[in-house]
């Protein structure tokens, strides 16, 4: 007998992955996952459901390796990846009112426009979203780089900044960090 088909789905990892089993669970799955799992379980034989970060779920999803997921625009948007909204389900943690991305800079600072980046060097978990801001407004900046993953992997692009964490252990990841705040 053959296996039925089945939907591999992702559940977004952290602040979302409450709401999320819970509106699963309203729509009739119940969802079982354990403390340390990444492969939650449901009561649904045709259902796949896999733990990813919200940032992740963009990027699985045009490699395939997922079917759908639930993941906010900006993270869709991040990953660069050509998908279909289906539903917009406004639940958060802390707000309904959609994302906002900002661009900081401290008070001191002579760059008081976007344009003033020009040639600068750019810190920043969005780098995807950044890179398009930027080329809409044509701003050549200098290099975009994600900090955490530069002081992880020594690297600016590379596999996920988690999963290497998870390989390297954390001690090694604190001490590159350590390592990088010090700039030595």
């Amino acid at each position: 007998m053959d296996a039925p088909p089945t939907l591999r789905f992702a559940i977004p990892k952290g602040s979302l992955q409450e709401p999320t089993i819970d509106l699963l669970a309203k729509a009739g799955y119940e969802v079982y996952v354990s403390s340390r799992g990444l492969r939650p379980a449901s009561n649904d034989r045709e259902l796949d459901l896999y733990l990813i970060r919200a940032q992740e779920i963009g990027r699985y999803l045009g490699q395939g390796f997922i079917d759908c997921g639930i993941t906010g625009y900006d993270w869709a948007y991040e990953n660069g990846v050509d998908l279909v909204d289906l539903a917009e389900l406004p639940y958060s943690r802390a707000t309904t009112r959609p994302t906002r991305w900002v661009l900081v800079v401290p008070e001191d600072s002579p760059i008081r426009k976007p344009e003033d980046l020009e040639g600068k060097r750019i810190a920043t978990e969005g780098v995807g979203i950044t890179q398009r801001y930027l080329k809409e407004r044509g701003i050549k900046a200098g290099p975009i780089i994600h900090p955490a993953r530069m002081a992880v992997s020594g690297k600016t692009k590379g596999a996920g900044l988690f999963e290497m964490m998870e390989v390297l252990g954390r001690e090694r990841v604190v001490a590159r960090m350590r390592r990088a705040a010090n700039g030595t």
